[in-house]
């Protein structure tokens, strides 16, 4: 009881201001091809609620990471971190488990509703209307896995074979009156995982 309460207050400011609808406004696009890569393995779990479908091919240059668990049920459960986006009309694009699962929450196309009213250290503001979101199951008192880590940087690089990635940031760098998520997490540990993927990857070839 004393644990689900604790993570029912850490969590519930995780979605309150996200659902703010924006305009489906189409853009020039960045899209690489990319006819020869194998798709990276996932579970869809296609989410009908915090997406806007976009008029044309959205143009992303933005990875925006967050954390996020359930205040019911199991608090790592992916369903039920999904229902609890669902209560809210919230979501990201994927949601990493923490066994490494990626879950397949809505199409990069579509603008999903995972950063609220936002804004990029170049000023560019809405970030959805450019951003693909990613959520990692974790709270403010653990870290995330290395599981997590490691997919997060295989979906990183998956994502840049499609489009010009040029920012990875967290939650509470473009909202950080409202957010302090991604919690507990390294980014200089993504950052060495993007790399040395790549690198092997290149090796391979």
């Amino acid at each position: 009881m004393i644990r689900a309460a604790f993570f029912a207050i850490l969590s519930l400011s995780v979605f309150v201001g996200c659902a703010q609808k924006e305009p489906a406004k189409a853009e020039p696009t960045v899209i690489k091809a990319n006819a020869k890569a194998k798709p990276l393995p996932m579970v869809e779990m296609l989410a009908d609620f915090g997406i806007e479908k976009w008029e044309g091919n959205r143009s992303v240059d933005t990875v925006v990471v967050h954390t996020a668990h359930s205040v019911e049920g199991e608090p790592y459960e992916p369903k039920n971190v999904y229902n609890i986006f669902k209560k809210y009309n919230v979501t990201s694009h994927y949601l990493i488990g923490r066994d490494g699962v990626i879950y397949k929450l809505a199409d990069e196309n579509d603008l999903a509703h995972h950063a609220g009213v936002s804004k990029m250290a170049d000023g560019r503001e809405s970030v959805n209307r450019f951003s693909i979101g990613i959520e990692l199951i974790n709270s403010k008192i653990d870290y995330p896995t290395r599981a997590q880590y490691i997919a997060l940087a295989k979906l990183i690089n998956d994502i840049k074979t499609r489009y010009d990635i040029k920012f990875i940031v967290g939650h509470k760098e473009i909202a950080p009156t409202r957010k302090s998520d991604p919690w507990n997490f390294d980014f200089d540990e993504l950052a060495i995982l993007l790399e040395t993927q790549k690198h092997a990857k290149e090796a391979t070839k």
